[in-house]
C-alpha cells in the first residue's frame, strides 16, 4: 500500500516531480542563456548575456544560416548569425527584466532557446528608528522600524535582542515589505532595572545593513494593557459624589482619566497617581449622559501610556429643578360674571430641568375677597380655567420631576382694560 504524505499518494508526487523535471529540460534543451558578472546585480551596472546552441540543435539543413536573436520582454534588441550570440545590457530599470534567446530558422517560426530573468535592486539601507514596546506584564518584545527606500530584491531582516546573563535573541523576517517583528520573548517586571539591547540587520544578494543599537529596559519598553471592569456608582442617588471605579494590572503607577457628555466632542482629563482603580469625581451635571475612559501607565517618566480603555457610559441621576418657569396668560370675557384665564409657560431648559419633567402644578388664587384657591397639576404647557369677573386673582406655576419642584413662578392678573 503506497504511503500518505498530508493526503496525497507518493506515486502522484512522484510523477509530479518528474514533469517538473521534464518540463525545465525542455525549456533550455537547444542551448543555454548565460549572464555574466550575475543574474542580480545593483542599479546602474551592466550586464553580458550570452546565448549558444547545444550540437545539433541548430537548423537542421542549413546550420550555416542559424540566427540567433535576443529577446528583452516582446522587443528584439540583438541578433547574430552562428552558433552563439553575446550582447552587453546596460540601463536596466529597477525590479525584474525577462531577456529570451530564440532560433530563427528560413522558412520557419522563430523557436525558442533559453531564457533569463536579471533582477536589478540596491543595497538595503540602514534600518532607522528602531523602537520595541511590550503590551502588558505578560507579553512579548515587539519591534518596529523604518526600512528606507525599497530594494527591489528579496530582503532579510533578523532582529536579535541581547541581555544579561549572556541572553541572545533572534527572530526573522521573510516579508518583502517586512518592518515589524515580534520576538515572542517576555521581558518580566523583575528584570525591571536591566538593561537590553537590540538591533535589525537588512540582507539581500548586494550587500546588508544594520541599524543602531537600542538599548532599553522593561520599564521603558512597558505598554501596560488597557484598564478594564469599569463601574459608576453614585452615593445616597446623587451626582455630588460620583465614585469611578476599575481594575488595573498589577505594577500601574499612574492613570489619566477622561470623560464627557455623550454629545460633547471635548474631554475633561484628569491625571492621577496611586488611584489603586478608585477617582471621585465631584462635577457632574445632573441627569446627563457621560461617556469615561481610562489609561495606565507605569512609571512617571518611562514607558508609555496605555490605550484607552472601552468607553464606559451611565446616566447621572435627577436633582431638583432649578430656575423658574418663563409664564404668560391671556384673559377673555364670557358673560358679565364670569371670565376665561389661559396660563402658558415656557419648559425649563435641560440644564435647569435637572431631569425628567412630570407635571406642572398650577395654582390659581383669589387674593381679596373669599380668598378662594383652585390647584391642579398637569402635564401640558398650558391651563384653562374660568373664574369670576370680580376680584383680584393670582397664578403661581412650578415644574416637578423625580427629587422635587422648582421655585414657582408668580403672576398676578389684572384688568388690563379697567388699568
Amino acid at each position: 500500500m503506497a504511503h500518505i504524505v498530508r493526503g496525497y499518494p507518493l506515486a502522484l508526487i512522484f510523477i509530479i516531480m518528474c514533469l517538473l523535471i521534464k518540463a525545465k529540460i525542455d525549456v533550455c534543451k537547444r542551448g543555454d542563456v548565460a549572464v555574466k558578472p550575475s543574474r542580480v546585480i545593483s542599479l546602474g551596472s551592466s550586464v553580458n548575456i550570452s546565448c549558444s546552441l547545444k550540437p545539433k540543435q541548430g537548423c537542421l539543413h542549413y546550420s550555416s544560416f542559424n540566427r540567433l536573436i535576443l529577446y528583452k520582454f516582446n522587443r528584439r534588441i540583438s541578433y547574430h548569425h552562428g552558433h552563439t550570440l553575446s550582447s552587453q545590457v546596460t540601463g536596466l530599470p529597477l525590479g525584474t527584466t525577462l531577456f529570451v534567446c530564440k532560433l530563427a530558422c528560413l522558412n520557419s517560426d522563430e523557436i525558442r532557446v533559453c531564457g533569463a530573468e536579471i533582477s536589478v535592486g540596491v543595497v538595503p539601507e540602514q534600518p532607522r528608528n528602531l523602537s520595541c514596546i511590550q503590551k502588558g506584564e505578560r507579553g512579548t518584545v515587539a519591534c518596529i522600524w523604518d526600512r528606507g527606500r525599497e530594494t527591489h530584491l528579496y530582503t532579510n531582516y533578523i532582529l536579535q535582542l541581547n541581555g544579561p546573563k549572556n541572553l541572545t535573541w533572534q527572530k526573522q523576517c521573510n516579508d518583502h515589505y517586512c518592518d515589524r517583528l515580534d520576538l515572542g520573548i517576555n521581558l518580566t517586571p523583575e528584570s525591571s532595572e536591566s538593561s537590553f539591547t537590540v538591533k535589525i540587520t537588512a540582507t539581500n544578494s548586494l550587500g546588508s545593513s544594520s541599524s543602531f543599537p537600542s538599548t532599553f529596559s522593561f520599564l521603558d519598553i512597558a505598554k501596560p494593557l488597557p484598564p478594564w471592569d469599569i463601574r459608576i456608582k453614585f452615593l445616597n442617588a446623587s451626582v455630588s459624589r460620583c465614585i469611578l471605579q476599575w481594575r488595573d494590572e498589577e505594577l500601574v503607577l499612574l492613570n489619566r482619566l477622561r470623560y464627557r457628555p455623550s454629545n460633547r466632542r471635548s474631554w475633561t482629563m484628569i491625571n492621577v497617581t496611586n488611584a489603586k482603580g478608585r477617582h471621585d469625581l465631584l462635577d457632574l451635571k445632573p441627569f446627563t449622559e457621560y461617556e469615561f475612559q481610562i489609561s495606565s501607565k507605569l512609571h512617571l517618566y518611562k514607558g508609555s501610556w496605555s490605550d484607552w480603555s472601552q468607553p464606559s457610559r451611565t446616566q447621572t441621576p435627577e436633582q431638583e429643578p432649578t430656575g423658574m418657569l418663563d409664564v404668560w396668560y391671556r384673559r377673555q370675557h364670557i358673560d358679565y360674571n364670569r371670565q376665561r384665564i389661559s396660563v402658558f409657560w415656557k419648559n425649563l431648559s435641560i440644564s435647569e430641568a435637572r431631569g425628567k419633567i412630570l407635571h406642572y402644578r398650577v395654582t390659581l388664587q383669589e387674593v381679596t375677597g373669599k380668598n378662594t384657591t383652585l390647584q391642579d397639576i398637569t402635564g401640558h404647557s398650558s391651563w384653562t380655567w374660568v373664574i369670576p369677573r370680580t376680584g383680584n386673582w393670582a397664578v403661581a406655576v412650578s415644574a416637578a420631576n423625580s427629587k422635587g419642584s422648582s421655585l414657582p413662578t408668580h403672576i398676578n392678573i389684572t384688568d388690563l382694560c379697567g388699568a
